[in-house]
């Protein structure tokens, strides 16, 4: 059913932003004033980090990991789905790791990383850091779906 949205007071638009499954929006003057519907769509995304090094008694099943805070990461790598990502990355900013999220921007701090935007499929994550063996696991991303949060830990090289 559609509906006239004649125009508005400003104050009133601010306080009613939604009427009957449109959202008011103004361009311009209040005569511009017009409804549009929304469509949520959800984006795909990926996103760990890389656990600190514990022994059997430092992290007894169902207890938290912390990530790795010494860890020396040259590079975090997505694959898949037409999609090939690399991260290298930054020692500092964390603050700026959610604003980056929020923009759709990929990222990665310290010993966490975070892809987005993916389109839905199968996804290879390879980690390569300094003195450990490479990472290497396999992850399906479905837009709108959070994925799991597990520590990733690395293994160190032999020797």
């Amino acid at each position: 059913m559609a509906r006239t949205v004649r125009p508005l007071p400003a104050l009133l638009g601010l306080l009613l932003p939604v009427l009957g499954g449109c959202t008011l929006v103004q361009l311009g003057s209040e005569a511009d004033a017009f409804c549009a519907s929304t469509v949520l769509v959800g984006r795909g995304a990926f996103f760990g980090y890389v656990a600190a090094d514990a022994g059997t008694h430092d992290a007894p099943a169902g207890s938290f990991r912390r990530a790795h805070e010494t860890i020396r990461i040259r590079s975090v790598v997505l694959a898949g789905a037409g999609v090939r990502r690399v991260l290298q990355p930054r020692a500092q900013g964390t603050e700026e790791w959610l604003q980056r999220y929020a923009r759709g921007e990929d990222d990665a701090v310290g010993a966490a990383f975070s892809f987005v935007g993916l389109p839905e499929g199968e996804y290879h994550l390879v980690i390569e850091a300094e003195g450990y063996l490479p990472h290497r696991s396999r992850h399906v991303v479905v837009p709108g779906r959070a994925p799991p949060f597990t520590p990733i830990v690395m293994q160190p090289l032999p020797g």
